[in-house]
């Protein structure tokens, strides 16, 4: 339950204004959640609950995938399967036939992890927002997890509407004026945890971007499959599949640099990064979450998985300017 409450508490409870709660809470989880936590806080504040299906192999939902664009599913099994090492991460959760005794598979390679699975979610929950046609609805979206902590308020709206470098507000006068990008265009990310691309465990995006941000595997394994025959990691992914979507990224930044500090003669790109507020966690004792070794319980009485997260939620949650920046006094 603490993690769930902070996401009210710090997210979800912002008001505009004139006092109108301006977010809507969408859950998309699996569908064999246990009954216990079906009466929770995250449950009860939920305006739309979307099911997300579990595979014992995840190739069954990227067949799925492949017959909602109408593409043939051997094509993309066999460029796939062709191409991929053994150990590739960026297809963990797909299992990969291995001998055939008339016509009846024999055995399987499952690749290692779980990007496939992560992936397809994000797909998943790309089509129900199709379906619904919220993007008509809704201005922006918020994408993280249900293992998120926060430490303290996130004003989305006053994120995405502060300066973004190479916007007008923002360039000298007497400068060339930079490519500029529309506040709607830009997809940001907190700092930190990017491993030579982007991490994308929480990120905001508008209405007009937030299909490409979700659409990983069909750009990924219907456009670009020789991609699969790298070892690289999910982050690496992430940032690859957002340049080939049309989403201006800087491929050789630091994961901890905050993009004010770029030269102003540096082009602005659509990726913009904000102070992180939010840390990876489980319950303590919990053995279902998926997230491996945990370093330990803290004093908000939760297993901190990335202590690094931790540490820089805790900085930028005691810095006056970020309390001023979101509205709050700090």
């Amino acid at each position: 339950e603490m993690p769930w409450q902070s996401l009210q508490r710090n997210v979800l409870q912002y008001h505009n204004s004139k006092g109108i709660q301006v977010m809507d809470l969408a859950l998309a989880i699996s569908e064999r959640v246990p009954t216990q936590y079906q009466n929770t806080s995250l449950f009860q504040s939920a305006k739309y609950h979307w099911p997300i299906p579990e595979y014992e192999d995840w190739s069954d939902a990227v067949d799925e995938m492949a017959r909602d664009y109408g593409r043939p599913t051997q094509e993309w099994q066999s460029l796939v399967f062709q191409n991929a090492p053994a150990h590739s991460q960026i297809l963990g959760g797909i299992r990969k036939p291995m001998a055939r005794g008339n016509g009846t598979v024999l055995s399987y390679q499952r690749y290692p992890g779980s990007v496939a699975i992560q992936m397809m979610s994000r797909y998943f929950v790309s089509r129900q927002i199709q379906q619904l046609n919220l993007t008509q609805s809704y201005d922006w979206f918020v994408v993280t997890r249900t293992d998120h902590f926060y430490m303290c308020p996130q004003n989305w709206t006053q994120i995405v509407t502060r300066n973004v470098p190479g916007t007008k507000s923002n360039v000298k006068q007497n400068a060339a004026p930079a490519t500029q990008h529309s506040p709607s265009s830009v997809v940001w990310l907190p700092l930190g945890e990017d491993y030579h691309g982007y991490n994308d465990r929480h990120v905001i995006a508008s209405s007009t971007m937030i299909h490409k941000v979700l659409n990983i595997y069909p750009q990924l394994l219907f456009h670009l499959p020789g991609y699969v025959s790298t070892r690289r990691n999910p982050e690496w992914l992430v940032q690859r599949m957002w340049q080939a979507a049309g989403i201006q990224v800087r491929l050789d930044h630091s994961e901890n640099e905050d993009p004010a500090t770029a030269p102003p003669e540096e082009p602005p790109r659509q990726v913009q990064r904000f102070p992180r507020t939010m840390f990876t966690c489980a319950a303590p004792g919990d053995v279902r979450s998926g997230l491996g070794r945990m370093n330990g319980a803290i004093k908000e009485g939760v297993q901190v998985k990335y202590m690094r997260e931790y540490q820089a939620s805790r900085q930028t949650c005691r810095r006056p300017w970020w309390h001023r920046l979101i509205g709050r006094k700090g």
